[in-house]
């Protein structure tokens, strides 16, 4: 194998690494959009306490337990009262 030829195959190798891998890239970035995108956002509320650093374990919880709670009030609210 002369000195040209081989430096030609590494140039070669290295051009389809390259390309592969910023074929991968590409797909990475772009793959998961349409998903993302089809997602609800999330309550700003709830999008501060994750960006300040809380537990989402926790706002979760919280945001169950707030959810429980308006629909116990919902409820309350449909039931008839008592006759008068």
């Amino acid at each position: 194998m002369t000195p040209t030829l081989a430096l030609e195959t590494w140039i070669a190798v290295a051009v389809v690494l390259v390309s592969v891998s910023a074929l991968l890239l590409v797909l990475i970035v772009v793959a998961p959009w349409r998903s993302v995108r089809q997602e609800p956002p999330l309550d700003r509320a709830v999008e501060s306490r994750i960006l300040l650093g809380e537990d989402p374990a926790a706002i979760a919880e919280g945001e169950k337990e707030e959810q429980e709670a308006r629909e116990r009030e919902a409820e309350e609210s449909d039931a008839p009262g008592p006759a008068a």
